[in-house]
């Protein structure tokens, strides 16, 4: 997870809920027009993020098999329910089977949702709550007890330890460590290239970084 510096809320999203002031998220698939602000939404979201899930940093895309809006507070619970329109509470997530031995992010939150124990990768202190090992593993990474709670939670809702994610964060460190000066590693992975993409996993790159350069802010 890395934290997601967004732009303001965009016009199309805006100028919809004006003309649908009652609308909730789940009428969208109802109309055309709903079906299109709903896929506007993830395309917007999926270029502030730079091509990357919200939690796992996995590379997404606008397809449907590949991403979907993610409410951080779902939708359909209670005292959330009025949330479902509001652009603070929706980012562009991989889409999983579902499958609970494989399934992550999405897929694997579902409803559940604590406020005071999530860390959200709209929080801009979100990346300081968690390190990683040589293997791929996110691990808490405060030592005090409410943070590593906190980091604890958001790691085992999201299923962000899953052997797929593990293993390609793992790949991504055998990479780094083939690299004799980590400016060089900065230069090459941290920047969006081209076409806006960041590299999938850049959590765990940025954390190779911050350790082997002792940088705060890259």
């Amino acid at each position: 997870m890395i934290y997601i510096e967004r732009a303001e809320e965009p016009d199309f999203w805006k100028q919809y809920k004006k003309k649908h002031p009652s609308v909730q998220y789940n009428d969208l698939d109802k109309t055309p027009e709903g079906k299109e602000v709903r896929k506007q939404i993830r395309e917007f979201n999926i270029d502030q993020q730079h091509g990357l899930c919200a939690y796992c940093c996995k590379r997404i895309n606008p397809d449907p098999k590949s991403s979907l809006n993610e409410h951080i507070k779902p939708r359909g619970v209670g005292k959330y329910a009025n949330l479902s329109m509001d652009y603070n509470n929706i980012i562009a997530c991989c889409s999983t089977d579902g499958k609970e031995d494989v399934s992550t992010c999405s897929a694997h939150k579902r409803n559940e949702y604590d406020d005071a124990l999530f860390i959200s990768p709209l929080d801009q202190e979100c990346e300081s709550y968690f390190a990683f090992h040589q293997n791929g593993k996110i691990v808490p990474l405060k030592k005090d007890e409410k943070a590593i709670k906190k980091a604890t939670y958001t790691i085992d809702l999201l299923n962000l330890n899953s052997y797929k994610l593990r293993k390609a964060r793992e790949s991504l460190i055998k990479v780094c460590d083939g690299f004799k000066n980590p400016e060089d590693v900065k230069s090459i992975y941290l920047q969006p290239d081209e076409n806006n993409l960041l590299e999938p996993h850049i959590d765990i790159i940025r954390w190779w970084v911050k350790n082997h350069a002792n940088q705060e802010d890259f």
